[in-house]
């Protein structure tokens, strides 16, 4: 009969307890990140900037996010989502962007090859493309 030491059965209590941290831990994680991408799947809805170039939207979803410090201590930030939309009788697919978190959604559309505006708020301060 093998003898069982103390420190061989606490060992898988050990990694259950860590595997139920992470479950919990990932779920609280999870939460943030779904509340957040909620409130930027609204916001793209009720934007007239999107609606302009995308007219009634069908669906939002998230593709991208980026955070880059730059060396003058700008940080530069962005969200990236694919909105399909039908603006009249034709679909309409387009990159919608958000710079630093702040001001109004940038719509690339991926068809014509152009932005909604000329404004860019991380090459502004840094002077170097994302």
């Amino acid at each position: 009969m093998q003898k069982i030491t103390l420190k061989k059965a606490l060992i898988p209590i050990f990694v259950i307890l860590g595997l139920i941290i992470l479950l919990i831990m990932g779920e609280f994680l999870l939460a943030r990140a779904s509340d957040s991408y909620s409130l930027a799947k609204t916001t793209i809805r009720r934007s007239e900037v999107v609606a302009n170039n995308v007219g009634s939207v069908s669906f939002v979803v998230l593709i991208g996010a980026n955070y880059e410090m730059r060396p003058n201590s700008v940080s530069c930030a962005g969200l990236r989502f694919f909105v399909k939309g039908n603006r009249g009788s034709e679909i309409v697919a387009v990159l919608v962007r958000k710079e630093n978190y702040q001001g109004a959604w940038d719509v690339y559309d991926l068809l014509d090859d152009r932005t909604s505006r000329d404004e860019k708020p991380c090459l502004a301060t840094s002077g170097r493309p994302n």
